[in-house]
């Protein structure tokens, strides 16, 4: 399972390169395979719940700004 969870991640991370244009340097894929499920995988529903990737942004601050 993490195996399939990192590969997802990476295939998102070189669709965001490639056909985006984002800077690969500023992109980590990490694949969390069973460590952090949604739902529970005992039903069809908790699997496809469980399948998915996450996108987090990181923004500095504006220059002068406070961050919040």
């Amino acid at each position: 399972n993490r195996e399939l969870s990192q590969a997802r991640a990476e295939e998102v991370r070189r669709l965001l390169v490639e056909r985006y244009g984002i800077a690969g340097e500023r992109l980590r894929a990490v694949g969390y395979g069973e460590d952090r499920p949604l739902a529970p995988n005992d039903t069809a529903e908790g699997r496809r719940r469980n399948r998915r990737v996450e996108i987090h942004f990181a923004w500095p601050p504006a220059e002068g700004g406070d961050g919040g």
